[in-house]
């Protein structure tokens, strides 16, 4: 179980990590039962969400990043029977949910 929970600490962690890498000067994180959403001020995504959760993948610019954030959140997602998904930022930027129906559990 401590495995498991440091797999999704990694994959928020990582979300976190290229918000804020790519924001402007905001971040938000929203927190639902079984979901969080975080969104920026910035250029919003350049390639759609399947192409940046390519492993090494790195939308363009690289900002210090190995290009394996969006991937390992998209994995640890599926082991936990969720997904990573792009949404609607009312920042303007981008903005990425990762649904973990199973996260009660961790």
């Amino acid at each position: 179980a401590r495995g498991e929970r440091l797999l999704v600490e990694r994959a928020l962690a990582n979300l976190l990590d290229n918000a804020l890498r790519h924001a402007r000067n905001r971040v938000w994180v929203r927190v639902e039962e079984g979901a969080l959403a975080v969104e920026d001020d910035g250029p919003g995504l350049p390639l759609p969400l399947e192409a940046l959760a390519q492993p090494f993948r790195q939308g363009g610019t690289n900002r210090g990043s190995a290009g394996l954030g969006l991937y390992t959140a998209g994995r640890v997602a599926e082991a936990h029977g969720g997904r990573l998904l792009t949404c609607q930022s009312s920042l303007g930027g981008a903005c990425l949910r990762l649904e973990l129906p199973s996260a009660r559990e961790l």
